[in-house]
């Protein structure tokens, strides 16, 4: 399941009752986690935003311990650099999560602060624009600790047509290896994220 996350995080008891009624969903709908989607924390708005998206992450990690739940938890981050800088405390966030989901798509659309036209996910750059790549955010967050056991590559509209991820990083060439080539949105079915060289906090 995925939320779209926003308001929510404004006071410690609006995290409780956001937390209570997430996990009693799915609970009741026998599902297997959820997916935190937010696009994107204290960007271009309230720089509390990012502690206050760690704290959520954070008191629903405890709140799943203190229960003993099997649930997981993944969030969907942006990668071009200046949005991971300003949005996530990426390292902190995590030590909460079973794994984050790289959106390495849309890096090319007009906004004001980038103003050039090219492909929507590119696996590696021209000459000309060098760090808004599928491999250029996968080298930056290669440094990050968690990256090796807690990361998956979603290449925009190709990651609806998987069936189900291997227990790796797909590249862009590689997102239809064990997909579906029915029309429509495919759930994704989740099959061994947590490997032999993971770590589950």
């Amino acid at each position: 399941m995925i939320f779209v996350v926003g308001t929510v995080v404004i006071s410690y008891f609006f995290n409780f009752r956001f937390i209570s009624s997430t996990i009693a969903l799915l609970i009741a709908y026998d599902l297997d986690g959820v997916d935190f989607d937010w696009e994107f924390p204290a960007w271009q708005g309230n720089p509390l935003e990012r502690t206050q998206f760690t704290q959520l992450l954070q008191e629903l990690h405890e709140e799943l311990i203190k229960i003993k739940s099997p649930l997981l938890v993944s969030v969907a981050v942006a990668t071009p650099q200046p949005i991971v800088d300003q949005a996530y405390e990426v390292s902190k966030m995590a030590q909460y999560v079973d794994f984050i989901n790289l959106m390495s798509y849309d890096y090319h659309f007009y906004v004001w602060y980038l103003p050039m036209t090219g492909a929507n996910a590119p696996l590696y750059s021209q000459s000309t624009d060098q760090d808004t790549t599928i491999s250029s955010c996968k080298e930056a967050f290669i440094n990050m600790e968690f990256y090796k056991t807690k990361s998956l590559n979603l290449a925009g509209d190709l990651a609806k047509n998987f069936n189900e991820f291997q227990e790796k990083v797909l590249e862009y060439f590689e997102a239809t290896e064990t997909g579906t080539k029915s029309v429509g949105v495919q759930i994704a079915r989740l099959k061994n994220i947590l490997g032999r060289d993971s770590v589950r906090l």
